[in-house]
């Protein structure tokens, strides 16, 4: 989901910034031409696609080989990126009908509608659908001065769960003591995690401070006061 996120603020941003060319590249290699594989030209491949692949006016740029068509046959078979920026940028100044490309090799290279389709069809909705859809709401037991500073800053609950879920020895130790919160008056609240927030914290083991005591494992309401209980370490 993170990729796609990056992948769509930035269509977004040449969208908004028309002389902005994007180029991008994962683990994978060009995740853009992955996704889009099956509406590829044949010429395209993975050891063929180096610096021809960029991201401009919120649309997919391929930069093509030389071919006999017109405005085609001086393009560089293998090109460089400052040579492909060139043809990529002259391609967008051809669109806008502006006159002054200069001496650049002229040659269109937005992708097809098909290219274009198969993209946008996976970044619809981003970010806004995977920042909704990674949220997760739930209870929590914790001390009311917490659950206070949660309602008025709600961004410290990732500071909080991060140095939790990074603790060391020393922080072990400070957070066991539960001196800041231990003798506070302790409610019941639903507390707004995402779902790698939500995770990191379910999954680490911690065992009660002395003096803390949760309620049975049977007890319905078990998790919430566990849960409650690290968010105050």
């Amino acid at each position: 989901q993170d990729e796609w996120i990056c992948i769509a603020l930035l269509f977004a941003i040449t969208q908004q910034f028309p002389d902005t060319i994007v180029q991008l590249h994962d683990s994978d290699g060009e995740v853009l031409l992955i996704e889009a594989a099956l509406d590829l030209p044949k010429w395209l491949e993975p050891d063929t696609s180096d610096d021809r692949i960029f991201v401009a006016n919120g649309k997919l740029q391929i930069v093509p080989p030389p071919s006999p068509a017109p405005g085609y046959g001086s393009l560089p078979p293998d090109p460089t990126c400052m040579q492909a920026l060139a043809i990529v940028r002259a391609s967008l100044l051809m669109l806008r009908g502006d006159a002054g490309m200069g001496g650049a090799v002229t040659a269109a290279t937005e992708a097809s509608a098909a290219i274009q389709q198969t993209i946008h069809q996976r970044i619809q909705g981003y970010p806004s659908a995977a920042i909704r859809d990674s949220k997760h709401r739930c209870f929590c037991h914790i001390p009311k001065s917490v659950a206070m500073l949660l309602r008025t800053r709600p961004q410290l609950l990732s500071a909080a769960v991060r140095c939790f879920y990074e603790r060391g020895p020393e922080d072990l130790k400070s957070a066991s003591a539960m001196q800041r919160f231990g003798k506070d008056e302790w409610v019941r609240e639903k507390v707004h995690f995402t779902k790698c927030l939500f995770a990191q914290l379910s999954k680490q083991q911690f065992y009660a401070p002395k003096g803390f005591v949760l309620p049975p494992k049977e007890d319905p309401n078990f998790a919430q006061h566990e849960r409650g209980m690290k968010v105050a370490a």
